[in-house]
């Protein structure tokens, strides 16, 4: 699966005019690195097929971003086994799938390693993500994210 996400979409400037041309900027996001792959090829083929629905015309420009991040199996287990020797199992958690975009990806095509997250919320005031506004990082934390680190 994927989930392509038109987040901008620019044209016309009269609410009773249509526009002659419109700009749609957007993201194919995929957890699976075949998906991935044949991303232009699904984008390209979904935009002329929709713009021929409506008799225009469409022009695609795509640019691959990064590919799904895939952790290393082995690697994934060392770092739960250093989490755990430094705050147990109650310290380990398991995070919903995200379909963010990170270039952090591109380090596992060549060397195996883990992405993984560490909490830094202080159980105080809105837990908010990493990329809000509201974000606020409970630096205490910062001294429990070296110690397992270093294991």
């Amino acid at each position: 699966g994927a989930v392509l996400t038109f987040g901008s979409i620019n044209g016309g400037s009269a609410v009773n005019v249509i526009p002659a041309k419109v700009e749609m900027w957007g993201t194919l996001r995929s957890a699976k690195r075949d998906v991935w792959e044949i991303g232009e090829e699904l984008v390209t083929t979904s935009v002329a097929s929709i713009a021929a629905t409506f008799g225009v015309e469409a022009e695609v420009t795509y640019t691959q971003g990064p590919p799904p991040v895939i952790n290393d199996e082995e690697c994934a287990e060392r770092a739960r086994a250093a989490v755990v020797s430094v705050f147990g199992e109650e310290g380990v958690g398991t995070a919903e799938q995200s379909s963010g975009g990170d270039d952090f990806s591109w380090y596992l095509d060549s060397v195996p390693g883990v992405y993984l997250r560490f909490g830094v919320h202080s159980g105080k005031g809105e837990e908010t993500d990493l990329h809000h506004p509201g974000f606020l990082l409970d630096e205490d934390a910062l001294a429990d994210g070296a110690a397992w680190r270093s294991r």
